[in-house]
């Protein structure tokens, strides 16, 4: 009897040459030979798989890079991904068979800058409203004009809300901050040894110092090699850092218990509370201007997960209805992220504000903060607003 392939083993057989990533009936045949995949979500996978062929084009993943936002949930087989893939697949047929401008959401969505901060976000703001009975369009850009991303409409009340969406990007010092510790982790943790450390970033450290700081590393580890009786230490205004030898890890450990530390390396501590930088840059003026004055509309802002740890609500409240009591047509804003955070499911609604997470697969959560204009004074039916409160959920 011959023996089958475990999903490893199928893996390793299809996808080489690696190139064979790049051709959809690879991952079609992966679809239908996987041992792990249940046959019911086999059979989704396949569909959507070539769904997705046929509207992004054949040659989709040969003119792709592997930066394309879409593609790891092509090309990777976990469970998660597959899950994902399958509800982005479903989410576009539903979409094509309205008539909601559909090309020109596949437009964004088979560039790589476009998919990641509209076309999948589109696509999943859109999935939130079709599941609640709303009917979706995207509206093109016209030269010199000042539009929103799309729209949406109850088709029972025919009352339509204006939709424009924006990513909140790291900030220059997140980006600076990363680098530098990307540089650290590398020469503690992968430049020759590994020696048992405990530390922490604590300034940004500039390019014209980062060499120095990289010797100093070096000399501690060797010592650390060379020294089996005592930790080393590393410390200044920009680092904190300790050494030991290999056979004195449980000792660090120990040591690491004793002082409130962690082991190995952590990065710089920042602020990720993102209210203040939304505000300092005008971020709700300038999407806001992008609403039609007279129709309701919505602002949504894609964050930072760590976003919602830092946030003071009451304060953001206060903050964010300080700029939108000049737009009297913005329902609110939409303070939104996803991380890779098995949670149990939540719900607050207080007043006409919103706080939700919500699982939209076995590993990825949705975070969705809505703040009310207190300000709002266009006309809107109350089932509509309703229709918009159940999509949060």
């Amino acid at each position: 009897m011959k023996k089958l392939d475990t999903t490893t083993e199928l893996i390793f057989r299809i996808f080489t040459p690696h190139s064979n990533y790049n051709f959809w009936e690879k991952h079609i045949e992966f679809a239908k030979l996987a041992p792990e995949i249940q046959d019911s979500l086999k059979i989704e996978l396949i569909e959507s798989l070539e769904f997705l062929k046929k509207e992004l084009s054949p040659s989709f993943l040969r003119g792709s890079d592997d930066l394309h936002p879409l593609r790891p949930y092509i090309t990777d087989k976990s469970k998660w991904r597959i899950q994902y893939l399958i509800h982005f697949a479903n989410t576009l047929k539903r979409l094509k068979g309205f008539d909601c401008n559909y090309s020109i959401l596949l437009d964004k969505i088979r560039s790589t800058n476009s998919c990641r901060d509209e076309g999948i976000p589109f696509v999943d703001i859109a999935e939130a409203f079709l599941r609640n009975s709303f009917e979706i369009k995207f509206l093109p850009i016209e030269s010199g004009m000042k539009s929103s991303d799309f729209k949406i409409a109850n088709p029972k009340t025919k009352e339509s809300v204006f939709i424009e969406l924006t990513v909140v990007n790291e900030s220059d010092l997140k980006k600076q901050a990363d680098d530098c510790y990307d540089i650290l982790l590398w020469k503690l943790t992968f430049d020759r040894i590994n020696i048992p450390h405990s530390g922490k970033l604590l300034k940004l450290i500039s390019q014209e110092q980062i060499i120095q700081t990289l010797n100093e590393i070096d000399e501690a580890k060797t010592k650390a090699l060379t020294d089996r009786e005592n930790f080393v230490f590393l410390q200044n205004d920009k680092l904190d850092l300790i050494f030991a030898h290999p056979d004195k890890i449980n000792e660090l450990k120990n040591w690491c218990d004793v002082n409130q530390r962690r082991m190995w390396f952590d990065g710089l501590t920042l602020d990720f509370n993102e209210t203040k930088r939304i505000m300092k840059n005008e971020k709700i003026k300038i999407k806001a201007e992008q609403l039609p004055k007279n129709k309701p509309g919505l602002l949504f802002f894609i964050v930072n997960p760590l976003y919602f740890w830092q946030i003071d609500i009451d304060e953001t409240i206060e903050q964010f209805n300080s700029d939108m009591e000049k737009f009297p047509n913005l329902l609110g804003i939409v303070m939104y992220s996803y991380e890779l955070n098995p949670t149990k499911p939540k719900q607050v609604r207080f007043g006409n504000h919103f706080y939700g997470c919500k699982m939209m697969n076995e590993v990825m959560c949705r975070t969705l903060y809505f703040v009310s204009n207190n300000h709002f004074n266009v006309s809107m039916s109350l089932k509509t607003r309703e229709m918009i409160y159940s999509s949060f959920m």
